[in-house]
C-alpha cells in the first residue's frame, strides 16, 4: 500500500499543506506579537487585538484539522486504523455467537473441557 502512487501523492500533498499551515501560523504569531506591542504603546486598540485573537483562534483550529487529517491519512494508509468507527455491538454479537458455537460443540463432545498444555 505504501508503494501505491495515489497514496504517495496524497501523503506528499498533506505534507505540503502542513508545511504551508505551519508557515502561515508562524506569520500569524509574529503579527499577533507585533499587534500586542502596538497595543501596549497605544498604537492599536483592544478591539483590533480582539479581532486578531479571533483570527488566530480560527487559524489554530484549521491547523489542528489539517494535522488530524494528515495523521488519520498516515494511520489508514499503513493499515493501523480503520476508516469506520468500531462497532462494539457487532463485536459483542460475534463473540456471543462464537461462545454459543463452543458451548454447543462442548455439549456434543467436540471440545474438551480442559485445554491442552
Amino acid at each position: 500500500m505504501a508503494d501505491d502512487p495515489a497514496v504517495l501523492k496524497k501523503t506528499l500533498r498533506a505534507r505540503r499543506m502542513l508545511a504551508q499551515s505551519e508557515a502561515a501560523l508562524d506569520d500569524i504569531l509574529t503579527a499577533f506579537e507585533d499587534m500586542r506591542n502596538q497595543m501596549l504603546t497605544g498604537e492599536l486598540s483592544i478591539g483590533d487585538l480582539s479581532k486578531a485573537r479571533v483570527a488566530l483562534g480560527f487559524a489554530r483550529s484549521k491547523l489542528l484539522e489539517e494535522v488530524n487529517k494528515y495523521e488519520k491519512h498516515i494511520l489508514v494508509s499503513k493499515g493501523l486504523s480503520a476508516e469506520a468507527p468500531i462497532d462494539f455491538d457487532a463485536i459483542k454479537d460475534q463473540i456471543g455467537r462464537s461462545l454459543d458455537r463452543l458451548r454447543n460443540a462442548q455439549e456434543a463432545g467436540g471440545v474438551s473441557e480442559q485445554s491442552d498444555k
